[in-house]
């Protein structure tokens, strides 16, 4: 089945290089169980922490998908995660309303952002990114870009013809 995805990894390194550029020094990954995505974007995240001699404590929470879970499913959790920090320190989130969640929580502990926590979050989600105060920091998956290829492997497939390849993998846009 072709599809056409965003570079899931790469998008967790960029995460890892915008708040090292900022100079953060500890960092955390809040991410979601046993989905895919979130594990691709830790893995970019925290591999790329890990070279350049970081670590990254891990938060990953059951996801909201499945019509008996709640939304605010661990977000005691996340509280006492956050107070396990030392600040400053940098959080990037699986996607934007989770990193909403984090700057959501990091208020009600008392952590400041982003004088204490900067966040980071994914998608670049204008209604979770533009509710969050600050305004939230996010990378774009760009989906122009996926919409362009996909359309592309559509028109090859009306076509007749064959594809090179069933998967196209699109780089990041930017951090905004």
């Amino acid at each position: 089945f072709p599809r056409v995805r965003p570079d899931y990894e790469q998008l967790g390194k960029m995460g890892a290089w915008h708040l090292l550029d900022r100079g953060y020094r500890r960092f955390g990954f809040y991410g979601i169980a046993d989905i895919w995505y979130s594990e691709c974007y830790e893995k970019g995240f925290s591999t790329e922490l890990e070279r350049k001699g970081f670590d990254c404590s891990i938060l990953q929470v059951p996801g909201t998908l499945s019509a008996k879970t709640r939304w605010d499913v661990g977000q005691g959790e996340l509280e006492l995660w956050l107070g396990t920090l030392t600040p400053p320190f940098a959080v990037m989130a699986a996607h934007d309303p989770r990193a909403a969640m984090v700057i959501r929580a990091c208020e009600r502990v008392g952590l400041r952002v982003p004088e204490d926590v900067a966040v980071i979050g994914v998608n670049n989600d204008t209604v979770a990114c533009e509710s969050c105060r600050p305004p939230l920091t996010s990378i774009e998956r760009n989906d122009a870009e996926i919409g362009l290829e996909a359309a592309r492997m559509l028109d090859r497939l009306i076509q007749g013809k064959t594809l090179t390849s069933d998967e196209c993998v699109v780089l990041p846009g930017e951090i905004k």
